[in-house]
């Protein structure tokens, strides 16, 4: 057993005279070796969605990574990009020939994944405005991040369109820019931070034949000129749009089936035996290939594996002053391409068992136990001849170092590896975040006024509902005390109901970018936290002011300001914390139904124990009505009310206090303050619980 545990990484900020859009001074090159990936099944153990996939991304090239549905290719992406989840990682990744530390490599690099994730309230610029503000360094000049953002739009053809708000596409209606233009802006955003690698998931579907001739145009140009490194998985794409390809990597069933130049791929093919059709396109060949998964897929996965090792081979020839094959494993030495100087023949290489690499602690371990390697003629019939695991593993290691650029000669790429050019994983400090993002709610809720009206609406609507059935309460038994009791009821309810379910929606409506966001480190969750609550207490502040100014003096309850504010205040508490209920449930649940299911749930016991609806609480459910903060602010309106209000007997006898008219089971023996310092203790402590919960939910991948 090898324990290799890599350098933490030098961290050395950017200068604060970065130039805005140039060309990329660090090329990166992308080396992956013996990749795989399993997924957790409890049908038969587990999932293999990539198995033993080795091959290179070179730099200032467009590679593009192409097979069925099925074939491992997102997960491929994702797992170059540093940014998978939720299953068993094998394998080694090299940039520029060092090891990848993902944190690092996630500053320098772009994901762009096939929905496009935007603020469809925001402008173009502003989106692109957004992300250098967060992304850039802090001391870097507002100047300068403005001219950054200008080159991008020129750059992106984005100019003539970029005070115009991006929108939304709903069931395939659009409001605001294209299609291609928001790919486009998805695009922008990543090269913000001068990304040395973009990673493309399926960026032309959805869009038509001419806005995904641009886009894979402009990604070539960013490639060739901007010298960028993009990685772009594709599923049947136009000849016109192959002909931009350099590279070409070629999956079935989680298998490599070709890594090399797009030009050579009919070649190679052909030498195995499978020539293409006049009347096919190179693209629809390889597909039709991929799909013959009892021969042509085992059989040219087998010669890709066949030609590493004897690349590797050729290159130990060359080495044999080194002595013995385990030896044979020093860097750098070029043998040739993938698919290049490699005579095709019927055989098949197949390597099992050897290395098992686990993360631990930044650790990777690699089990170099022996195992067994067969190499195989599937027409010989032939027996099948052992080798060590290690020494195949090694020869595997070894023919990926000599895997060339494809374009790219050694001496060409920068000896300074990514750890060395990296930005810290966070520009700017957690106050600026909030700042920024504060702006941007602001800036939301101004621009969507229908919104703003709608839920002002609902409160108006309730509160003339609430008026108009109790106008002007009777001053007379027991309607005087039934009526107030009820309505006041019928308040409470309204400041549970409508807040938490409109904040569970807005929190849905939040997600996918907050999610997009915080996984391509723009800012802290702690920091949309913060600019959410204080962005959002102004208007919440107003719909309260609106709701309980209405339906105070309809319903006619005491004309006293003291008991007025005692009101409002009450029902502000009740307003916030149901606010914070309607967060806490939508980060329970992905999906939003089952997060408004869950709400549903929370609202039947705190408004059935509230002391109005029964007689008496059974002792065994008396601990609901302690945590109820619903059953706190009622008993606090009831006593608001009661205490001080002059009412009449049946018989015209005058009551000076109504106190001792309150129900034994709304009565708590609090006072009224002590009543809203124990629902400001639950606000405080529910706000604590959602952070943590959401902040653990984004952790573990489950927001």
């Amino acid at each position: 057993m090898r324990q290799v545990t890599p350098m933490s990484p030098p961290r050395t900020p950017r200068e604060p005279n970065t130039p805005s859009l140039a060309v990329n001074r660090y090329p990166c090159e992308i080396r992956f070796q013996n990749l795989g990936f399993h997924v957790p099944n409890s049908g038969d153990g587990g999932l293999a969605i990539l198995n033993d996939v080795t091959g290179v991304c070179a730099a200032k090239r467009m590679v593009a990574v192409m097979g069925p549905s099925g074939a491992g290719k997102s997960t491929l992406l994702k797992i170059l990009a540093c940014n998978v989840s939720g299953g068993e990682q094998q394998g080694h990744i090299l940039v520029n020939g060092s090891p990848v530390h993902p944190k690092v490599f996630k500053n320098q690099s772009a994901v762009v994944w096939q929905s496009d994730v935007l603020l469809a309230s925001a402008t173009v610029k502003e989106a692109l405005m957004t992300s250098a503000l967060l992304k850039l360094p802090q001391s870097l000049s507002r100047a300068k991040k403005e001219e950054r953002v200008e080159q991008i739009l020129e750059e992106l053809e984005l100019q003539g369109v970029k005070d115009h708000m991006i929108g939304e596409d709903v069931d395939g209606a659009v409001s605001g820019i294209s299609g291609g233009e928001r790919r486009r802006v998805s695009v922008g955003i990543g090269l913000v931070t001068d990304a040395r690698a973009i990673f493309l998931d399926e960026p032309t579907t959805g869009l038509d034949s001419d806005s995904a001739e641009q886009l894979i145009s402009l990604l070539s140009h960013l490639a060739t000129h901007k010298h960028r490194t993009i990685v772009l998985t594709i599923h049947q794409p136009s000849s016109d749009i192959c002909e931009r390809f350099d590279d070409l990597i070629l999956l079935s069933s989680g298998r490599m089936l070709y890594c090399g130049p797009w030009p050579e791929a009919d070649q190679y093919f052909a030498n195995a035996g499978f020539e293409r059709p006049g009347y096919r396109s190179t693209a629809e060949h390889i597909l039709t290939l991929c799909k013959d998964k009892e021969y042509a897929v085992p059989f040219l996965a087998g010669q890709y594996a066949k030609s590493l090792i004897e690349q590797h081979l050729t290159r130990l020839d060359s080495q044999a002053s080194m002595g013995a094959l385990g030896l044979g494993l020093k860097r750098g030495g070029s043998v040739g391409r993938l698919s290049r100087h490699n005579s095709i023949t019927g055989g098949e290489r197949s390597i099992t068992g050897g290395e098992k690499p686990l993360a631990r602690g930044g650790s990777l371990v690699i089990d170099l136990e022996a195992q067994a390697v067969s190499v195989v003629s599937p027409r010989s019939g032939s027996a099948p001849t052992n080798m060590t695991a290690v020494i195949a593993r090694h020869m595997v290691a070894g023919a990926l170092q000599s895997v060339p650029s494809n374009g790219l000669l050694p001496d060409d790429l920068p000896s300074t590896s990514h750890e060395h050019v990296a930005l810290e994983e966070v520009a700017t400090s957690q106050w600026y975040q909030v700042h920024v993002l504060s702006v941007r709610f602001l800036r939301s809720w101004y621009r969507c006024p229908t919104n703003l009206a709608i839920q002002a609406g609902q409160y108006i609507f309730f509160a003339l509902l609430i008026g108009a059935t109790y106008w002007r309460l009777s001053k007379d038994l027991p309607a005087a005390s039934f009526d107030r009791l009820a309505s006041l009821w019928f308040v409470a309810s309204c400041m549970v109901l409508q807040p938490g379910n409109n904040a569970c929606t807005i929190m849905y409506s939040q997600k996918p970018l907050l999610r997009r966001e915080i996984s391509n480190g723009l800012y802290h969750y702690s920091s949309f936290f913060i600019a959410k609550s204080l962005t959002s207490l102004p208007f919440q502040l107003a719909f309260a002011c609106i709701f309980t100014g209405s339906v105070y003096f309809l319903v006619g309850y005491q004309i006293s300001l003291v008991k007025f504010f005692l009101f409002f205040a009450l029902n502000f508490e009740l307003l916030l914390i149901s606010e914070t209920l309607g967060i806490l449930c939508a980060g329970l649940a992905r999906n939003e139904l089952v997060g408004m299911i869950i709400l549903a749930t929370f609202y039947v016991p705190l408004l059935m124990f509230t002391g109005f609806i029964q007689t008496k609480t059974p002792a065994y459910l008396a601990w609901i009505k302690k945590l109820s903060y619903v059953a706190y602010g009622y008993s606090g309106l009831v006593k608001n009310e009661f205490e001080g209000l002059s009412i009449h007997t049946a018989q015209g006898m005058a009551v000076p206090d109504a106190s001792g008219l309150i129900p034994a089971n709304i009565e708590n023996g609090l006072s009224i303050g002590t009543d809203a310092l124990i629902m400001l203790g639950i606000l405080i402590g529910m706000r604590f619980v959602a952070y943590i919960q959401m902040t653990l939910a984004i952790k573990f991948h489950k927001l």
